[in-house]
């Protein structure tokens, strides 16, 4: 079904003059997010600028459980999403980042992440796109909403949902693992060349 069928909103922050660096968190100053927070379709909140100053509107500030997606960035970047799984307080969205709100009821947020991420619908994300300048392409809403996504019934997408959280608890621990032992192989190493084996 097209998307304009289970999206409920699509949102984006605005366009402000922000610091060169990163917010400072110890502080909770506010920050942007910068594209680079999602692009690699997992959410970075430490991708972001520092907003010294000024008012920032509360329905802009990310949450988490947001489906988050680039509506302007390179071809091959436009349409790229994350979903937040942590949110600081006080960081708020961009206007090159689109919020999309999606019917609970229809679809689930790692479904949907899912879908953006298959080649068909990148496919169709970059398609979609438009600009006069190839370095930089955009998104509109209208052409979002008419892309075509494949949505399968609510209770096979929360069985995805639930494998896909499992996937990921076991790669975290897996990587933990990996850094250990490259620690281990670090210490053995360094104990091996003082001659202390």
């Amino acid at each position: 079904m097209p998307l304009h069928d289970v999206i409920e909103n699509i949102s984006s922050g605005k366009s402000l003059k922000c610091e060169t660096r990163s917010r400072d968190d110890a502080t909770n100053e506010p920050g942007i997010l910068k594209l680079s927070a999602i692009t690699q379709g997992v959410f970075k909140p430490h991708e972001n600028k520092a907003f010294p100053a000024g008012e920032l509107a509360a329905e802009n500030e990310v949450r988490r459980g947001d489906l988050l997606m680039c509506r302007k960035n390179t071809k091959d970047l436009v349409g790229t999403a994350a979903l937040v799984d942590n949110a600081p307080s006080n960081l708020y969205l961009p206007d090159l980042i689109y919020r999309i709100d999606y019917d609970k009821s229809l679809v689930t947020g790692e479904y949907l992440l899912g879908a953006f991420r298959t080649k068909e619908i990148r496919r169709d994300l970059e398609a979609a796109a438009s600009g006069s300048s190839a370095s930089m392409a955009n998104i509109s809403r209208a052409r979002l909403l008419n892309i075509v996504v494949h949505i399968p019934p609510i209770e096979d997408q929360l069985a995805y949902a639930t494998r896909l959280r499992s996937i990921s608890a076991y790669e975290r621990r897996t990587a933990q693992r990996l850094e250990a032992l490259d620690a281990l192989v670090d210490s053995l190493q360094s104990r091996a060349f003082r001659g202390e084996l």
